[in-house]
């Protein structure tokens, strides 16, 4: 994960990951590029200075590359960005565009700072990889004992990550093989940090094609 929600980190390689988990991920990246559109929102709970704050994340999302996400706290919109395919623009509290880049998968890490069950539409190769130079590359991958969470039954990935300190747990959907929610950790502390749970995921949406312009400055 990056940005404000960040949980990622590319650290030396510790061991060789198990072939279970290697083909979970597998299902994993399968699932985030299969969709041609998806919409999903987010509840996101997360820890700050003076304790935990709250926020909801909708993203509507199309292939290849096309973004428009918001974010509100308190039922008020505080930031957003959205993306024609070629370029980025974060949008302030006002909708305004403040900052726009030339698109890619680390730029748009930077302008939209969101959760994993959002940036996997768009960055699942670095996400969801141990490969070298992926975000999971030398984490401690284990798949555990399945466990029920709003009255169904998940999937359950862990990742032990040292380098940033975090235990972090993924609930993945055993038929679509979508994450519906994070628990992240303090390893030293096991305080919880961060606690993203999904609200809805749609597929097969026809947006509007304004939904991805760029607004003018």
């Amino acid at each position: 994960m990056t940005g404000l929600l960040s949980l990622a980190a590319i650290i030396a390689p510790l061991y060789a990951p198990p072939s279970d988990v290697e083909a979970l991920l597998g299902k994993l990246r399968t699932a985030y590029t299969t969709p041609q559109t998806a919409r999903i929102e987010v509840n996101v709970r997360q820890e700050m200075r003076d304790g935990f704050a709250e926020f909801v994340v909708k993203l509507d999302f199309q292939r290849a590359n096309k973004v428009y996400l918001e974010v509100f706290q308190e039922n008020r919109f505080r930031f957003g960005a959205v993306s024609d395919g070629i370029k980025i623009a974060a949008l302030g509290d006002d909708r305004k565009v403040i900052e726009t880049k030339d698109w890619d998968v680390v730029a748009m890490t930077e302008v939209i700072p969101a959760n994993l069950e959002t940036i996997c539409f768009y960055d699942y190769a670095r996400q969801l990889s141990t490969d070298e130079g992926a975000n999971m590359h030398g984490s401690k991958l284990t798949i555990t004992k399945d466990e029920v969470w709003n009255e169904k039954t998940w999937t359950i990935l862990e990742e032990v990550a040292p380098d940033v300190g975090v235990i972090v747990k993924y609930f993945i959907d055993k038929q679509t093989h979508l994450i519906w929610r994070t628990l992240v950790r303090n390893m030293e502390t096991n305080k919880l940090m961060q606690d993203c749970q999904v609200v809805r995921v749609e597929t097969g949406i026809t947006f509007d094609p304004n939904r991805f312009v760029i607004p003018k400055s």
